[in-house]
């Protein structure tokens, strides 16, 4: 790479570390072969390839921390959606509970005792309720 570098015309190189938090490195700065040194090195010059560095250093650790914020943010989103379409779903089973004549949930002595063909006795409109309840929440939470 160095005698790339000497062919494309950069003759002198130097290399100012930046540490940002915990955050290190190295910016490399080229320099053409014929540059004058004094000027190079002059205070102005040695300082603004300073605070550059600092400025390099600082972006680069920005882009990390902003890669794993996004990811914290969809893990977030993510359960914040799981117990969305828990809650809609218990609102959902639980409406139907509304949807009884006069808008009363029916009592349980209320509630006529079906038999199915086998003499079985079928299960009451709120234990219907509640099993379908449970089977939604069941899928909402494999989800």
């Amino acid at each position: 790479r160095m005698a790339m570098l000497e062919q494309a015309g950069y003759g002198k190189a130097c290399g100012v570390p930046f540490d940002i938090r915990g955050h290190r490195g190295v910016v490399l700065y080229f320099a053409r072969a014929t540059a004058d040194r004094n000027q190079l090195t002059e205070l102005a010059n040695d300082m603004h390839l300073r605070v550059s560095a600092d400025l390099i250093g600082a972006i680069s650790a920005n882009s990390i921390t902003s890669e794993a914020i996004l990811l914290s943010k969809g893990d977030r989103l993510a359960k914040t959606m799981r117990r969305i379409r828990a809650k809609l779903t218990a609102i959902l089973v639980f409406s139907k509970w509304f949807k009884e004549p006069a808008g009363e949930i029916p009592d349980v002595d209320a509630v006529k005792v079906r038999v199915d063909l086998d003499g079985n006795l079928t299960p009451s409109f709120r234990k219907m309720v509640s099993h379908e309840f449970q089977q939604r929440m069941r899928k909402s939470y494999r989800q």
